[in-house]
């Protein structure tokens, strides 16, 4: 499926601040959640965004591409919390480190980015449905 029309990108563009803006600002609500969503919110929202991100810079792209790219690129980055120099853990010490990098490797984290994932691809033909001319 291709949405592949500029105002396209514009939505890609709301649904990716509105994922954002739910991902930075749940941390401050999770004692009133549902202790599973607590857990998983984060970095769920955080596979969204990248479904999301991808979607919106490369909006003609096959979706099963985005599917692709975007795991490829979340791996590499759950990966990268095997590799252990100075320098990144003080990278990770930071606010935007932390979101970006995390601390430790959950497969819990992989499942909760691959879902996301999936989710991002069954909201595109939600979108697509809606939007379609």
């Amino acid at each position: 499926m291709i949405l592949n029309t500029g105002k396209n990108r514009w939505i890609y563009l709301i649904l990716l601040g509105a994922v954002i803006f739910m991902g930075l600002s749940y941390r401050n609500y999770d004692a009133y959640l549902h202790p599973f969503i607590a857990e998983y919110a984060g970095e769920t929202l955080w596979g969204l965004m990248f479904y999301l991100g991808f979607r919106f810079i490369f909006v003609s792209i096959n979706a099963m591409l985005i599917l692709v790219l975007s795991a490829i690129m979340i791996a590499g980055i759950e990966y990268l919390q095997f590799f252990d120099a100075q320098w990144m853990d003080t990278l990770r010490s930071t606010k935007p480190g932390m979101i970006a990098f995390s601390h430790g490797f959950e497969k819990a984290d992989m499942w909760c980015y691959l879902s996301a994932l999936g989710f991002g691809a069954f909201l595109e033909l939600i979108v697509f449905n809606l939007f379609r001319n």
